[in-house]
């Protein structure tokens, strides 16, 4: 049997990653992933804790580490990029990089027709503010071969992007030049 009832989980309990993975895929619309029961009983589907969906701990640690337990032979990763994320927030940097990128993007509408690139975007912030972003934490470690900087730049700048959609400050597909205001940055801009 692929799955039973884990009495003290009180969770459908599934006896391996795959079956689990299978069986979230036969879900539509749900995005429930796959986790190590924290009784070691087999694996569970379930929706991201909040740690996670905010950066403060990586998706992969959580589903290796069995939910909100951790393994004794696992070293937790440090997510830096929540971390700075987190940061900006916490200062309200956040909102200002929102809101100059949202006129960024309408100046470029306004004068070149053309919806900007993400690193156009960014390219009229602030020195400081640029700074806050880009600057690589101290233990960031790059991929064998990659440069560390650009290594940052780009992850940094996939979640801040992410992050101002999710607060309306811009929206964005997957086609190129996509980057336009969001329903926040649109009202701002319009003032």
């Amino acid at each position: 049997m692929s799955s039973t009832y884990a009495d003290p989980c009180r969770k459908v309990i599934f006896s391996d990653r795959k079956k689990a993975k299978q069986a979230a895929r036969k879900q539509p619309g749900s995005k429930l992933h796959v986790y190590r029961c924290p009784h070691d009983r087999g694996f569970h589907l379930g929706h991201l804790p909040s740690a996670v969906r905010t950066g403060r701990v990586s998706a992969s640690h959580y589903s290796r580490a069995g939910g909100a337990t951790k393994t004794p032979a696992t070293k937790p990763r440090i997510n830096f990029i929540g971390l700075r994320i987190h940061e900006l927030d916490r200062t309200g940097h956040l909102d200002q990089i929102g809101a100059l990128v949202a006129f960024t993007i309408a100046e470029s509408q306004r004068i070149q027709h053309l919806n900007p690139t993400w690193t156009e975007a960014m390219s009229s912030l602030p020195v400081a503010l640029t700074n806050l972003i880009y600057n690589v934490p101290t233990g960031w470690k790059a991929p064998p071969k990659v440069d560390p900087s650009a290594w940052w730049k780009e992850k940094i700048l996939v979640a801040l992007m992410l992050n101002l959609r999710s607060r309306r400050w811009v929206d964005f597909d997957r086609s190129y030049r996509s980057l336009r205001t969001g329903s926040r940055g649109r009202e701002l801009v319009s003032r």
